[in-house]
């Protein structure tokens, strides 16, 4: 398993509120976000664009779900397990990985992946 930061967030929101005498917490929190599917099919290949469109700071890349604990919140997992295990982490977001291809602009992968 890999990890590795995908990009920083920043904000003058706490200047803002610090004039107002606000209160706001210094980031909103972002859910984790699995993305699951078969080997070969662009999940680490695609892993910043995924982390970026969804928010991410983090991706754990090839993780198992053993009787691991999720990672913290921002983090963008990759694997091959299926998204059964909602039940487990129902806070967590579960995304097949032809749905976030679609959804930075790319076509599905080929039913047995990009295998040379």
């Amino acid at each position: 398993m890999s990890v590795f930061e995908a990009g920083k967030m920043g904000s003058n929101a706490g200047s803002i509120a610090d004039k107002l005498g606000v209160y706001l917490p210094k980031r909103r929190l972002t859910p984790i976000v699995i993305i699951y599917g078969p080997v070969a099919t662009g999940k680490t290949f695609h892993a910043i664009r995924f982390a970026s469109y969804y928010g991410c700071t983090r991706v754990m890349d090839d993780f198992v779900f053993s009787d691991a604990l999720l990672p913290q919140s921002g983090t963008l997992v990759l694997t091959t397990e299926h998204a059964t295990l909602k039940a487990r982490w129902p806070l967590a977001r579960f995304i097949h990985v032809n749905v976030a291809r679609m959804a930075i602009g790319l076509s599905c992968a080929p039913a047995g992946g990009f295998r040379a």
